[in-house]
């Protein structure tokens, strides 16, 4: 699969917010280029159908409150317990080790959305770069 691929997808798996649906069309152009367009058209329907109000409450539902459906990576592995804090500590780790020194405990990216669209970087040094 392409980077651009990779970063719509994350970008369309964030939180909605008025960044991000000013961006659809962009997104969708991008993605138009790809042999994976027609995976993104049901997606890109759903983000322009209701107001961004119903947007964002539909992803806390879907993605914050719906075990089936989290984001969190580390959520898979370790579920809701106190290896998570370990496991994360691990991966903020690994972060520092490829050179990416802005990562912080509070902040380390552990998402689908950051770590699809990070791919477009192609390395955690390239990431604190920008």
């Amino acid at each position: 699969m392409s980077a651009v691929v990779f970063q719509a997808a994350g970008l369309l798996l964030s939180y909605p917010d008025e960044e991000l649906l000013g961006r659809l069309d962009l997104i969708e152009s991008a993605v138009a280029e790809t042999r994976a367009a027609g995976r993104f058209a049901a997606t890109f329907a759903h983000l322009r159908s209701l107001p961004l109000m119903e947007l964002q409450s539909w992803h806390v539902q879907e993605f914050d409150l719906s075990r089936r459906h989290a984001l969190h990576l580390t959520y898979w592995t370790d579920g809701d317990t106190r290896r998570r804090g370990e496991v994360l500590a691990g991966i903020k780790q690994i972060y520092r080790d490829s050179g990416c020194s802005s990562i912080s405990t509070a902040s380390c990216p552990t998402t689908c959305p950051w770590c699809s669209s990070s791919r477009r970087w192609g390395t955690p040094a390239a990431v604190s770069a920008s």
